[in-house]
Formats: C-alpha cells, sequence, structure tokens
C-alpha cells in the first residue's frame, strides 16, 4: 500500500509476484512498475478479503504519515488473516537551529495559530482538512494534489501541488514575498524544500504533528523494507 509520492520508489521486481495499492488522493500519480490497483478496498473488511483471495504474502504499507486510516485498516486486516504486515514510515524531520515552529495536533488549532501569522500564507496540508482552513483571512496560496470538491475562498489562490526543489521553493517564497507557513510533519526528502525555504528567511511554520504509527514492524529506508520482504519464508 503505497501513496503517491513513495510508490514509484518501491522495486516491485525483487520480490516473486508484487502489487500496488494506492490510495487515489491525487488525479495523476506517478506510478509504479507492475500491478496497480487505484482506490480503497471497502475497509479492513475488503482489504481482509484482497489478501485472502489474492493469496498475498506479505503487506509492506508505504502510505503517507498521515493516512492513519488505511494503516489502521492495514493492521486490522492483516492480523485477520495472518499476514506478515510492515510499515515503511518516512524519517521525521528534525528541528534545526534557526527553524520556527510551531507545533500542533489537529487542524483546528493550526488554523488558530495561522491566522495571527503575517500574510501571505502559503497552506500545504492538504485537501481532506482544507475545511478547517477556509475561515483563515488575508491572501492565501494553497497547495493541493486535486482541485477541491467546493470552491475555495476568494481570498485563496490554488498553486500547481509541489514539491519543488529546495531552490525552486526558496525563489517560490521570495517571488511571492510569503510570510508564513502552514505544513504538516510529513517526513522524509520531498517537501522538505519549504521547511528549508521557511528556515533560510526565518518564517514560522506552523507544523501539525504526525499521528501515532500502528503498532507493529517498520522500517525507515525502502532498502530495509526490501531486507524485510527476503526474509519472510512461506
Amino acid at each position: 500500500l503505497a501513496g503517491a509520492t513513495d510508490a514509484p520508489s518501491l522495486p516491485q521486481g525483487d520480490v516473486r509476484r508484487g502489487g500496488f495499492g494506492l490510495a487515489g488522493a491525487t488525479d495523476a500519480p506517478s506510478l509504479p512498475q507492475g500491478d496497480v490497483r487505484r482506490g480503497g478496498f471497502g475497509g479492513w473488511e475488503g482489504l481482509a478479503a484482497h489478501l485472502r483471495e489474492d493469496r498475498v504474502d506479505m503487506l509492506i504499507d508505504a502510505t503517507h504519515p498521515f493516512a492513519s486510516a488505511i494503516s489502521a485498516n492495514a493492521r486490522r486486516a492483516c492480523d485477520m488473516e495472518g499476514v506478515p504486515r510492515l510499515m515503511l514510515i518516512r524519517p521525521m524531520w528534525e528541528r534545526q537551529p534557526g527553524d520556527d515552529w510551531r507545533e500542533v495536533h489537529t487542524p483546528e488549532e493550526a488554523a488558530d495559530l495561522a491566522e495571527a501569522l503575517a500574510r501571505p500564507l502559503l497552506l500545504t496540508t492538504g485537501v481532506k482538512t482544507l475545511d478547517a482552513y477556509r475561515s483563515l483571512t488575508g491572501p492565501i496560496y494553497v497547495r493541493l494534489l486535486k482541485p477541491p470538491a467546493r470552491p475555495l475562498p476568494e481570498n485563496f489562490t490554488l498553486l500547481a501541488h509541489g514539491p519543488l526543489s529546495p531552490q525552486d521553493e526558496l525563489a517560490f517564497f521570495k517571488a511571492h514575498a510569503i510570510a508564513g507557513l502552514v505544513s504538516k510533519a510529513s517526513g522524509g526528502e520531498k517537501g522538505y524544500g519549504k521547511i528549508a525555504a521557511a528556515r533560510a528567511l526565518g518564517i514560522p511554520v506552523v507544523m501539525l504533528r504526525r499521528p501515532a504509527p500502528e503498532p507493529g514492524e517498520h522500517a525507515a529506508t525502502v532498502a530495509q523494507a526490501v531486507a524485510w520482504a527476503r526474509s519472510q519464508s512461506f
């Protein structure tokens, strides 16, 4: 199970027969090679049925760190069917000298803190929690993987989604005079450019903390996940 960002980096050829399940959060993901299924399975029961009917030997959960519902379904389905499960969890971003992070637990808390920041703001927390930020005033730039179901407020400007390279991100911040950033603590290399740009320019970041991961085995790199897959015996 993988998100659009991490799926292409998972080497299907390293296991005997594999496939990818994409959550479908983006309309035009960079698809990995191999069997790809987009969209959900119908809750944990549907995933359990898929594991059973397709005689799946193992499952690697490489979904986004904030895709907690999918990970919970994966754990429950694998426990039910006795399928070994590994979580591939991106390394956390670590606070560096010069970072000005205001960490929060919920989108509503993030919106409250963001309202007090200077403008313009860059909002990069995704479409699923967008409603929590619709009341923000002043100019707001928002990056989304796909357009929202409802029109954006007039003070919101929809941008093509990132991630951008660190150099392009810094140039974007300067060109648009970005004065505040709202971000999820997604971790990993992709998407870090905006965090580095905010640090370089002394811009405050409202950082939405990750939900706690599901219990179970986990890996921090694709190489570790492949080694785990190879270690399984059936």
